[in-house]
């Protein structure tokens, strides 16, 4: 079952500037299932919001998936395919968009106060302005990036840029072990999901299941080290991972493949770092780092270490400020951004779109219309036919009747 948190928002038209007046998380095992609690949300928030002319202009979803166009199919439920074309016209929504989950954790980076849901890994020399990235190790490992938009004329230039998020699939880039306990991993991981040629992505390595890979290369290689109670619990555990850090104290294994994985995440957050030179911030979202954050730092682990450690270019590394993010409804956060954006964006239609929306309105309501008089013409006709077999059944008995007099 797939939990969906729907947020809906009380927005004025010119203004993306207001409060969230109903939230609530709804699990769904279907896309049935799914239409239908939307449709039970709606119904709810209508009556919550005292406006007569109330009506909803713009749906943004944050999906578990790639989107293509205006249709996702959902990476961990294949059946499930939603289109954005359908729900427009199955809710008369103006505007309905999807988001890979991903990329909304990206615009969720926009709503951060960052005194308090971030901790600042370094300081770095942030620049206003300049790309940002986020990557989130996981369920899976996620990369984004944020570009600002060149600033429009008549705005000032000390003006707040306004970024977009854009999805990449950097996690599933090639492992490239740095050690020979790495390559070790490396030729393990090969046999475990292929053969000795097969590629390994970092995503094997860096997630909650890459954790649960990884102790279990380091019992495999270091059998004397196996402490048979925690063996027994993280292999029959339903969340490994979790398991695997609940005793990183207690179990030396376990300590190391929680080391060797923030090393890995360091080396892949120094080449995500490298691709786009996120002078504006790099900002490390999921959910292992925010409950481990003692591992990214020096003496725990050598994440800032592979981070910074890039040969020529690493003084470049060393400008980038690293926070780690706090907050855990970052997805939710960037979801409603873009659909704030979206119904504060009124930019009036074009004379041909303006002609089409016009008949199809026109088409609409005569639709409605001749609907609505054929079924008072059922309905005239049946009540019409319902009287006359009344007026026959009468007739009927009173003929009846007069006959038997008449004889009598």
């Amino acid at each position: 079952m797939r939990a969906w948190r729907f947020l809906m928002q009380r927005t004025r038209m010119r203004s993306v500037n207001s409060s969230a007046c109903i939230e609530r998380r709804i699990g769904t095992s279907s896309s049935l299932v799914f239409m239908t609690s939307w449709t039970l949300f709606c119904k709810e928030a209508r009556s919550r919001i005292e406006i007569p002319s109330f009506c909803l202009v713009a749906m943004c979803l944050a999906v578990a998936g790639p989107v293509v166009g205006d249709r996702v199919s959902f990476t961990n439920r294949q059946q499930w395919i939603l289109d954005a074309s359908e729900l427009r016209d199955a809710f008369q929504i103006d505007r309905v968009r999807f988001l890979n989950d991903f990329v909304s954790n990206g615009y969720g980076l926009l709503t951060l106060n960052e005194s308090e849901e971030c901790f600042v890994l370094q300081r770095g020399e942030p620049s206003a302005g300049d790309p940002k990235a986020c990557v989130g190790a996981g369920t899976g490992l996620g990369e984004c990036f944020l570009t600002s938009s060149q600033r429009p004329v008549g705005v000032a230039p000390n003006a707040t840029p306004q970024y977009d998020a854009y999805p990449t699939e950097g996690g599933h880039v090639d492992f490239a072990p740095l050690n020979e306990l790495e390559m070790e991993l490396l030729r393990y991981l090969q046999d475990k999901f292929g053969d000795s040629g097969h590629r390994v992505s970092v995503e094997r390595v860096v997630s909650g299941r890459g954790l649960v890979n990884l102790y279990e290369f380091l019992r495999q290689k270091y059998p004397d080290k196996v402490q048979p109670s925690v063996d027994r619990a993280i292999l029959e555990a339903n969340d490994g991972a979790a398991t695997v850090a609940r005793y990183v104290y207690e179990c030396g294994l376990c300590a190391q493949a929680m080391r060797m994985m923030m090393d890995i995440y360091g080396t892949e957050c120094g080449n995500a770092a490298l691709k786009y030179l996120p002078f504006g911030g790099f900002y490390i979202a999921g959910g292992i780092a925010p409950k481990n954050l003692e591992w990214l730092q020096e003496g725990k682990s050598d994440f800032l270490k592979r981070f910074r450690e890039k040969g020529r270019v690493s003084t470049i590394l060393r400008r980038i400020p690293i926070k780690v993010i706090l907050a855990e409804d970052l997805g939710l956060r960037g979801a409603h951004v873009v659909a704030a954006r979206m119904a504060a964006d009124v930019r009036q239609p074009s004379a041909a779109t303006e002609v089409v929306q016009k008949r199809k309105r026109s088409w609409s309501a005569s639709r409605a219309r001749f609907i609505e008089h054929t079924e008072r013409l059922i309905y005239i006709a049946g009540l019409t036919g319902i009287l006359g077999s009344c007026v026959y059944t009468a007739a009927s008995l009173c003929w009846w009747h007069y006959q038997r007099l008449r004889r009598s």
